[in-house]
């Protein structure tokens, strides 16, 4: 990659602007995969145990550090550690696998043991009323029911009582559950100091950067704050300070998407002081709350001795009657969540945990740019013009004789530029957003590019890239030790052919199982780190990897935008090629690649040029292929990547560049 990359004349284009910027997102925990990306990465290193940030560079962390791996704790000591250590040169941003994890506090109280697990702010999720796996009053099932019914992470239980085993710590069930009990303490709490530390929109030159997607529902939403709407409900008139009635609506709406950045990094800032400050205190409350309901519930049905009854019977009771006087809700009904309030919750914090969920308790969508995304069923969905338009504009003008040239010595995030400063100083900055980087959803093995109205949308999650299928025909052709290889097969194709109509597709795991005698360095059974957790339970290729790199400009003249980008995006696909891609770039010097992010007229995407083909198609011990003119002449060729998706099924192929134009109208 890095030759590519001097191919490309990236070291000088780097040098001469002076500020690059690395991002990779969805780590979500797994270890091997976060330590390739530090290997491959431009702009971080490890020094000993400890991470480094080179100079003159920046590093944007995308979110979701957790649930699906044996490193959850590692990761969150490495950002957090990289976060203090270089706190204006790196930008962590929230994702909903951390966010939720600010429910354990309420979910795990004692007194909420014994009522019916439930989804914390909705209505029971699961139906355990014929599950007898679950045991109530009891931490162990109520933690692993909540990771697998609520946060989509089945196998976290078991992948964490491996990270303690691997670090020589306890880990016993009560021991598993403690930690992650532990991670939002107030003292110490590693998911709580990340999510202190993180912020849900960050901005570099005309880089955006957040967790999952920007769409007409939630472009420019700032919901409001739990303490805010709580003070709004108990008194007799709304706040003042508040620009709608939040008796009556969730949030409001910014016209700017710089002050939006603000104003929603301000109110997850506020959620997170909200929790730190209240939530001991609500936690008391509610436990001597639950108590005395109890009490009159066991009163009103004339239970006097709890012994005669199972804690699942006893449970049900509770979810029958409220012990308030109402006897058609349980007690979870009415003080775990409210179906009527929105984004309104008593516990501390609520409010960004609402926001970063799918769906609210009384059943409508979240307008969060957290949980949405750019993919629907796996398919890309990009943004209307209108989003795009609204990215694109400009704060402020800088058209006349008075502008001045901008520099990059601050990036641009929550607190920097706020509407009032600008309106001081109205032609000192011209600004828009150009780019959007997203994560949250996985798409084959490399990031997708798509392009909406002169804005640049790339969506870079890359955790179900196992599941990345390529034609049989193209990886014989890469891969001559194969059983299934004739030497026809190999020395017959200067380039790689097209897949054809019956063609059989098949993953890399799947090839080398079936046609490399099951043996292939870039096979890897070692994340199966125990019998419980099943070799399905990764879905992440043992060799993908993925940095996206912006080039970052300074001094630009007045005729062109101050703030402005070049982008690259580098790593290595499933089945060992690498790529080195321009992002569509117009100024530094790159050549401009039109073709990626287009979508193709048989319903593929063109997702990354300048693929080489893997280095075992000249070397793997075989002398004769390596002194082959032919083979060495096919090693210096490079190719298109082309994908196409269906849910979390993806296929891939490569295409020479000299065919990419038949694919298109």
């Amino acid at each position: 990659v890095r030759t590519v990359l001097a191919e490309m004349e990236f070291d000088r284009v780097v040098n001469e602007s002076g500020l690059l910027v690395g991002y990779v997102t969805d780590v979500e925990g797994n270890l091997s995969f976060w330590n390739r990306y530090i290997e491959h990465s431009s702009v971080l290193s490890r020094l000993g145990e400890e991470l480094v940030l080179k100079d003159n560079c920046h590093f944007v962390y995308g979110g979701d550090s957790c649930d699906r791996g044996c490193g959850d704790l590692q990761v969150l000591h490495d950002l957090i550690s990289l976060k203090e250590r270089y706190p204006d040169r790196v930008h962590l941003l929230m994702g909903n696998r951390d966010i939720n994890k600010l429910r354990f506090p309420t979910a795990m109280l004692p007194e909420v043991l014994s009522l019916q697990p439930e989804c914390y702010f909705a209505l029971s999720s699961a139906n355990i009323a014929n599950d007898n796996s679950y045991i109530f009053n009891d931490r162990v099932s109520k933690m692993k029911w909540i990771l697998t019914n609520t946060m989509g992470s089945p196998y976290a239980f078991e992948y964490r009582r491996q990270e303690l085993q691997n670090n020589h710590l306890p880990c016993s069930d009560d021991d598993v559950t403690n930690s992650f009990c532990d991670v939002v303490k107030l003292e110490g709490g590693l998911m709580l100091r990340y999510l202190e530390l993180a912020q849900v929109v960050v901005i570099i030159g005309d880089v955006m950067f957040l967790h999952g997607a920007i769409h007409d529902f939630n472009q420019g939403f700032v919901p409001y704050s739990g303490r805010s709407k709580l003070a709004a409900l108990g008194s007799a008139r709304c706040c003042t300070d508040l620009p709608v009635d939040p008796c009556v609506v969730d949030g409001y709406e910014v016209d700017d998407p710089f002050e939006w950045c603000e104003k929603i990094n301000a109110f997850a800032a506020a959620e997170i002081q909200d929790f730190k400050n209240n939530i001991t205190a609500y936690l008391a409350s509610l436990s001597a709350e639950i108590r005395c309901r109890k009490n009159r519930i066991h009163q009103q049905l004339g239970i006097v001795d709890l012994t005669q009854y199972t804690d699942r019977e006893l449970a049900a009771f509770y979810a029958q009657h409220s012990g308030d006087g109402d006897s058609t809700v349980g007690i979870g009904a009415t003080l775990l969540h409210d179906a009527t309030s929105g984004y309104f919750h008593p516990q501390p914090g609520s409010a960004l945990i609402m926001y970063g969920m799918g769906v609210l308790a009384n059943g409508n969508s979240t307008r969060s740019v957290i949980y949405s995304s750019y993919l629907f069923q796996g398919r890309p969905n990009p943004c209307s013009d209108d989003v795009a338009q609204w990215l694109r504009r400009e704060k402020p003008s800088c058209a006349d004789s008075n502008c001045i040239e901008a520099t990059l010595d601050e990036v641009v995030d929550a607190d920097k530029v706020t509407a009032e400063e600008s309106a001081q100083n109205n032609d000192a900055v011209r600004r828009v957003v150009r780019r959007l980087v997203v994560g949250h959803q996985p798409h084959a093995d490399a990031p997708l590019v798509l392009n909406v109205n002169g804005v640049q949308i790339i969506s870079a999650d890359s955790s179900y890239s196992i599941n990345t299928q390529w034609p049989r025909s193209q990886l014989d052709a890469l891969f001559p030790q194969s059983n299934a290889v004739t030497e026809e097969t190999v020395f017959q194709p200067l380039f790689l052919a097209a897949p054809v109509a019956d063609e059989e597709w098949l993953t890399f795991t799947e090839y080398s199982r079936r046609f490399l005698s099951g043996s292939c360095d870039m096979i890897d059974d070692s994340t199966r780190v125990n019998s419980v957790i099943p070799a399905i339970a990764d879905t992440r290729c043992p060799v993908c990897i993925a940095e996206l790199l912006f080039v970052c400009y300074e001094n630009h003249s007045c005729d062109a935008t101050c703030h402005h980008s070049s982008g690259y995006m580098h790593g290595r696909l499933s089945q060992g090629s690498y790529y080195a891609s321009t992002l569509n770039n117009t100024v530094g010097g790159d050549v401009q690649d039109v073709h990626v992010g287009k979508g193709t007229k048989d319903g593929w995407y063109v997702k990354a040029s300048n693929v080489r083909l893997p280095s075992t198609i000249a070397t793997q011990d075989n002398d004769a292929l390596s002194a082959d003119p032919m083979v060495e002449e096919r090693n210096n060729e490079w190719y298109y990547l082309l994908a196409h998706s269906a849910g979390y099924t993806f296929r891939n192929q490569l295409v020479h560049r000299n065919h990419i134009a038949k694919h298109f109208p």
